[in-house]
């Protein structure tokens, strides 16, 4: 994202997409901290940034900087819209399956665990327990259901059944099948509502989709300006002035390291030689004392 969008300002002569970007989005990463000693994708380095640059200029709402692109929202449901759509659909045909076979249960914890059974989240059916909870149950899907604490027999749970259609004029089985998310059962005044509703045969999610209204509004192009000059000189100053304390960060590290790993090397080497020393072995004592006569030597020179 930030080579694809800002790539322009704060470096490239133009806008990066294609091979610039694929190489832009590598350099990056090597330059990051850390990037030899954890980076578990060296070797597929190239191929990680290429499937990464496919993937943002792919998508519609990513482009560079003041390019002058409009963003449009996309019509109809979103994709977690058609998902709390479907699942609520699946827990409505699950109890209406239930009550049919007149075994659905009358408290709620032994309900959660009939519908859990059937492939249903917890979390989801807690988003959800208008459709399905004694105590949050809404009217209208009560009258749908027509449920009874105890366990009946097929010819009674149709029977119960029926009787509910007929008093909330709505089929059980009816290809019609919405529920109305606030809970309320239908009226005359709310009949043309009902009636739309019922030729589409969907729910509404917690999340409505956009109106066909708002979604002409929402595509109306938005005006961009350029940045200001002075802005993106004033970027590239700050950037510059950070790469080199950056630079000058990384130089000192390796300093000191190179410091620190020779001292410690030192020191191991030295105590090696002391250990032959007192090993008694002719030669490995005449090599210690050979070796740090002339350390010793060295040493007092500088």
């Amino acid at each position: 994202m930030r080579s694809f969008i800002f790539g322009h300002v704060i470096g490239a002569e133009q806008p990066l997409n294609g091979k610039a970007l694929v190489n832009d989005i590598v350099s990056v990463a090597k330059a990051l901290p850390g990037f030899k000693d954890y980076c578990s994708h060296q070797r597929e380095l190239k191929q990680k940034a290429k499937a990464w640059a496919q993937s943002i200029e792919s998508k519609d709402r990513y482009f560079p900087y003041a390019s002058g692109k409009a963003f449009k929202v996309k019509q109809g449901p979103t994709w977690n819209e058609q998902q709390a759509t479907e699942a609520r659909e699946h827990i409505r045909l699950s109890v209406i399956g239930l009550c049919q076979q007149g075994i659905f249960a009358a408290a709620a914890t032994a309900r959660y665990r009939q519908l859990c059974a059937r492939h249903i989240s917890g979390q989801t059916l807690y988003r959800n327990r208008d459709l399905w909870h004694p105590d949050h149950i809404s009217e209208q899907q009560r009258q749908l259901v027509a449920f009874e604490p105890t366990l009946h027999s097929q010819k009674e749970s149709a029977s119960a059944v029926g009787a509910a259609d007929s008093q909330s004029g709505t089929s059980l089985l009816g290809a019609t099948g919405c529920n109305s998310p606030d809970g309320r059962a239908s009226s005359d005044s709310d009949g043309l509502e009902s009636e739309q509703k019922q030729v589409t045969g969907c729910n509404e999610p917690y999340g409505a989709a956009s109106k066909p209204v708002e979604a002409e509004e929402s595509e109306q192009p938005i005006e961009r300006t350029p940045p200001p000059e002075q802005l993106s000189l004033n970027i590239q100053w700050a950037l510059q002035v950070a790469r080199s304390k950056h630079r000058a960060q990384v130089e000192a590290n390796k300093q000191k390291y190179r410091q620190e790993r020779g001292q410690k090397s030192q020191a191991e080497y030295t105590a090696q030689l002391q250990q032959w020393a007192a090993s008694g072995d002719p030669v490995l004592v005449a090599e210690a004392e050979r070796v740090l006569s002339k350390m010793a030597r060295a040493s007092g020179t500088q």
